[in-house]
C-alpha cells in the first residue's frame, strides 16, 4: 500500500501519515446494499406501491422489510455473476492498469 500510495498516486499527505506509522480515524467497512436494491427492482417492476423517491423513504422501506424476512427466518437468495461477466471485468481492470500503470508491467 506505501508503494502504492507513495510512488504511484504521489499523495505525500497519506505517504506521509504511512511513514509515521498513522492509521485511518474511520474504518472503511462498505454496507450491505442487498435490501435497498432488492426495494428498488420491486418498485421498477411494481411490486411496491410506496414512494421511494427520497433515501429516508427508503431507509424506512429496508428496515421494514429486513424486519419480515427475519420474522420469516430466511434470507434473501443470492444471485452470482456469471463467469463470463466476470471475466470481461477482470480483462478490462487489467487493461486499464495497463494504462495507467505501465510500469507495473515492465
Amino acid at each position: 500500500i506505501e508503494h502504492f500510495f507513495c510512488n504511484h498516486l504521489k499523495a505525500r499527505s497519506v505517504c506521509q501519515a504511512i511513514h509515521e506509522g498513522r492509521t485511518p480515524s474511520k474504518s472503511n467497512v462498505g454496507a450491505d446494499h442487498d435490501y435497498e436494491r432488492f426495494l428498488i427492482e420491486a418498485k421498477h417492476r411494481g411490486k411496491i406501491l410506496n414512494n421511494l423517491g427520497k433515501p429516508i423513504q427508503i431507509i424506512q422501506a429496508e428496515k421494514y422489510l429486513k424486519t419480515k424476512v427475519e420474522e420469516m427466518n430466511t434470507t434473501l437468495p443470492k444471485i452470482c455473476t456469471q463467469d463470463a461477466l466476470l471475466e470481461q471485468i477482470f480483462q478490462r481492470e487489467m487493461e486499464n492498469e495497463k494504462a495507467f500503470f505501465p510500469e507495473w508491467y515492465e
